[in-house]
């Protein structure tokens, strides 16, 4: 039997599993979900971020991110599926997760399971918030040493630089 996912209004909702995950429609949220297997390479992280970046005005508006080796940091915004009606975060997540771990797994020559099964999820209240988070993930590269400016770096989810 096929689990059904609710549709998320402008009411609020508590979806629980192990974290709690609290949606109402037209919000934005700040996402991190976490790699099962350690460190991707680069090929998988390039497959991570075409997938997201082809669901953008799908089922949600991708506001920024960034795909790090062995995590991933969204801001995005679900979009309204019908009028009044907005896409779950859980519907989102199962795409993005479902459809790269795929990828990752045809890249690999592997089966079985890519991403840890939970995601953390933030509503987000308010600008400044918003551009808290993104200062967080534009910083999350040079911290990990990985680059010296964010900019080197070739895994960013950010629409406006192409």
């Amino acid at each position: 039997m096929k689990k059904r996912i609710a549709a998320i209004t402008s009411e609020f909702h508590i979806h629980k599993r192990t974290l709690p995950h609290w949606q109402s429609g037209g919000n934005s949220y700040f996402i991190t979900f976490r790699s099962a297997i350690g460190e991707l390479h680069s090929d998988a992280l390039l497959e991570v971020k075409k997938t997201i970046l082809d669901g953008h005005d799908k089922k949600y508006e991708l506001l920024f991110g960034v795909v790090m080796p062995d995590h991933v940091h969204l801001l995005l915004r679900p979009i309204e599926k019908e009028s009044g009606v907005w896409y779950n975060l859980a519907e989102i997540m199962k795409a993005i997760k479902g459809v790269s771990a795929r990828k990752i797994n045809l890249l690999y020559e592997r089966h079985g399971t890519v991403w840890q099964d939970e995601y953390f999820d933030r509503m987000i209240r308010n600008e400044k918030e918003a551009g808290e988070k993104i200062e967080y993930m534009w910083n999350n590269p040079s911290k990990k040493n990985l680059v010296d400016s964010f900019e080197e770096y070739a895994f960013i989810l950010n629409l406006r630089k192409k």
